[in-house]
Protein backbone atom coordinates (compact mmCIF):
# COMPACT_ATOMS: atom_id res chain seq x y z
CA UNK A 1 0.00 0.00 0.00
CA UNK A 2 2.77 2.40 0.89
CA UNK A 3 4.62 1.76 -2.38
CA UNK A 4 1.44 2.43 -4.38
CA UNK A 5 0.88 5.72 -2.57
CA UNK A 6 4.47 6.75 -3.28
CA UNK A 7 4.14 5.91 -7.00
CA UNK A 8 0.77 7.67 -7.22
CA UNK A 9 2.19 10.77 -5.51
CA UNK A 10 5.16 10.75 -7.90
CA UNK A 11 2.86 10.51 -10.93
CA UNK A 12 0.69 13.36 -9.65
CA UNK A 13 3.79 15.48 -9.03
CA UNK A 14 5.08 14.68 -12.54
CA UNK A 15 1.70 15.60 -14.06
CA UNK A 16 1.64 18.90 -12.18
CA UNK A 17 5.23 19.70 -13.23
CA UNK A 18 4.50 18.92 -16.87
CA UNK A 19 1.34 20.98 -16.69
CA UNK A 20 3.22 23.97 -15.25
CA UNK A 21 5.92 23.75 -17.93
CA UNK A 22 3.95 22.90 -21.06
CA UNK A 23 0.38 24.08 -20.44
CA UNK A 24 -1.18 27.19 -21.88
CA UNK A 25 0.36 30.12 -19.95
CA UNK A 26 3.00 27.79 -18.53
CA UNK A 27 6.73 28.43 -18.17
CA UNK A 28 7.40 28.14 -21.89
CA UNK A 29 4.80 30.78 -22.66
CA UNK A 30 6.20 32.94 -19.87
CA UNK A 31 9.67 32.73 -21.43
CA UNK A 32 8.24 33.65 -24.84
CA UNK A 33 6.41 36.62 -23.32
CA UNK A 34 9.58 37.83 -21.59
CA UNK A 35 11.46 37.75 -24.90
CA UNK A 36 8.65 39.72 -26.55
CA UNK A 37 8.74 42.27 -23.73
CA UNK A 38 12.48 42.78 -24.16
CA UNK A 39 12.07 43.23 -27.92
CA UNK A 40 9.32 45.78 -27.30
CA UNK A 41 11.55 47.67 -24.86
CA UNK A 42 14.36 47.86 -27.43
CA UNK A 43 11.94 49.07 -30.11
CA UNK A 44 10.48 51.63 -27.70
CA UNK A 45 13.94 53.00 -26.94
CA UNK A 46 14.68 53.35 -30.67
CA UNK A 47 11.36 55.10 -31.26
CA UNK A 48 11.96 57.45 -28.33
CA UNK A 49 15.36 58.38 -29.78
CA UNK A 50 13.76 59.02 -33.18
CA UNK A 51 11.10 61.17 -31.50
CA UNK A 52 13.78 63.22 -29.69
CA UNK A 53 15.57 63.80 -32.99
CA UNK A 54 12.35 64.80 -34.75
CA UNK A 55 11.39 67.15 -31.88
CA UNK A 56 14.77 68.88 -32.19
CA UNK A 57 14.21 69.31 -35.93
CA UNK A 58 10.71 70.66 -35.33
CA UNK A 59 12.00 73.17 -32.77
CA UNK A 60 14.66 74.31 -35.24
CA UNK A 61 11.99 74.79 -37.90
CA UNK A 62 9.67 76.63 -35.53
CA UNK A 63 12.47 78.95 -34.37
CA UNK A 64 13.41 79.56 -38.01
CA UNK A 65 17.01 78.50 -37.37
CA UNK A 66 18.60 79.76 -40.59
CA UNK A 67 21.58 77.40 -40.53
CA UNK A 68 19.28 74.40 -39.99
CA UNK A 69 16.91 75.50 -42.76
CA UNK A 70 19.80 76.08 -45.17
CA UNK A 71 21.29 72.65 -44.40
CA UNK A 72 17.92 70.96 -44.97
CA UNK A 73 17.36 72.73 -48.28
CA UNK A 74 20.87 71.88 -49.47
CA UNK A 75 20.77 68.24 -48.40
CA UNK A 76 17.18 67.39 -49.31
CA UNK A 77 16.56 69.59 -52.34
CA UNK A 78 20.08 69.87 -53.70
CA UNK A 79 20.05 73.68 -53.78
CA UNK A 80 23.32 75.57 -54.22
CA UNK A 81 24.35 79.19 -53.74
CA UNK A 82 25.09 81.40 -56.76
CA UNK A 83 28.60 80.88 -58.17
CA UNK A 84 29.00 77.71 -56.09
CA UNK A 85 30.44 74.61 -57.76
CA UNK A 86 29.01 71.20 -56.97
CA UNK A 87 31.12 68.11 -57.26
CA UNK A 88 29.19 64.89 -57.85
CA UNK A 89 31.17 61.72 -57.34
CA UNK A 90 30.48 59.17 -60.06
CA UNK A 91 28.83 55.95 -58.96
CA UNK A 92 31.10 52.94 -58.99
Amino acid sequence: MRKETFIFSGLVLLAVALSVIFSHHGLLDLRRFLVQIEAAKVRTQRLEETNRHLRMQLESLQQKDVSFLERQVRENLGWVKPNELVYVEPKK
